[in-house]
């Protein structure tokens, strides 16, 4: 026999016992019935509470967020209850956890937190919104500032590119630049920046994965920062390839879109420099291969440079180094030839030297 009603609705902190005056069959309730169903509602609040606690702590464990956020994401999921405001327990755990990190600003990624639970991205942002509307909370805009620590500090960065970083997007900002974009996105693009800057190899893909954000994003993020972050290139580096240390100074370079013979749009990137005391000037030819277009850059070694086509490799080798931040593929071909191999990374490098910016972005807008 039922003797209560028992709502089980979508979109709610778990399920609703409540009670009316009659049973399903129109009869009276008596007290005792009414003294069992209360304690039983009390049970089940009191088992809500503590299921919810146990999702925000694992949530916390394997996001790895301070504990100061969960004690406040608890705080805002008890005002939930007394406002009756009915969502699914996963999606109230992340999204009242997302707004704790911004009121105490330790940001994360909505994205990075949907992640690592049962509920859907569209749920999660809906039940954030719910929240901020009917506790009537004033959640602080995210500061791109605040994500660079996490991800240089994932991707395992010295604090000279926090530095940088954070340069980068002080100059954004007074651009006027990062107004209503996506803060964790241009804190990866100038970690990513400022990782080049100081010569630490590390992927798109690699930041991308560590801020919780797609590649497509993170290159886009870049190429509103980097015309901020243009620089001569002309300087002297010490670059270590193959085991050997090598000095390397740039002395210019330019670059310019060309066409092949068949019409196709390449990108030509000359640089003169002096390694180690020989003074050459290197070209990369940079082009689009394969269904995909990767963009790929070859050069060659000389076979009349000094020390033959060996020690020209390992020269150039040592330029794009000092240049890009990351070593390039070296290949010899049947015919002798040592091919010197770039990737985007490489071109990316390249994008943030101001004789070089100009015809880069002309060729990538192709």
């Amino acid at each position: 026999m039922r003797s209560a009603s028992v709502w089980v609705m979508e979109n709610k902190i778990g399920t609703k016992v409540g009670m009316g005056a009659r049973d399903a069959r129109g009869r009276p309730i008596t007290v005792e019935k009414k003294i069992i169903f209360g304690r039983l509602k009390k049970y089940h609040a009191i088992r809500t509470e503590t299921d919810f606690e146990k999702e925000l702590e694992r949530l916390r464990s394997v996001v790895g967020i301070p504990k100061p956020c969960v004690e406040q994401a608890l705080e805002i999921y008890k005002q939930a209850k007394l406002l009756d405001i009915r969502m699914s327990p996963e999606a109230v755990a992340a999204a009242a956890l997302y707004m704790a990190c911004r009121m105490l600003k330790m940001p994360r990624p909505l994205d990075e937190l949907v992640r690592y639970t049962k509920a859907t991205r569209k749920k999660v942002a809906r039940c954030y919104r719910l929240l901020l509307r009917e506790l009537n909370v004033k959640v602080p805009v995210s500061d791109p500032m605040l994500y660079i620590s996490r991800i240089a500090g994932q991707l395992k960065l010295g604090g000279e590119v926090v530095k940088t970083a954070v340069e980068i997007l002080q100059k954004a900002k007074r651009a006027g630049i990062t107004a209503g974009k996506d803060p964790v996105g241009l804190a990866a693009a100038a970690v990513y920046i400022a990782a080049l800057m100081h010569g630490y190899n590390r992927t798109q893909k690699e930041v991308a994965n560590m801020a919780g954000i797609a590649v497509p994003t993170l290159r886009e993020k870049i190429g509103k920062l980097i015309r901020l972050v243009n620089t001569s290139l002309k300087g002297e580096k010490v670059v270590e390839t193959n085991g050997r240390r090598h000095v390397v100074k740039i002395i210019d370079g330019s670059a310019e879109v060309v066409k092949s013979e068949s019409g196709k749009k390449l990108l030509r990137i000359k640089v003169a420099a002096e390694v180690d005391g020989v003074r050459s000037e290197y070209e990369i030819t940079f082009g689009r291969y394969g269904r995909d277009n990767v963009a790929v850059g070859h050069a060659y070694a000389r076979a009349d440079a000094p020390g033959g086509r060996e020690e020209d490799a390992e020269r150039l080798v040592a330029v794009v180094k000092a240049l890009t931040g990351k070593e390039p593929r070296a290949s010899r071909r049947g015919d002798g030839r040592i091919d010197i191999v770039c990737g985007r990374q490489h071109l990316e490098g390249f994008r943030r030297y101001a004789e070089l910016a100009e015809a880069v972005e002309e060729w990538l807008g192709k």
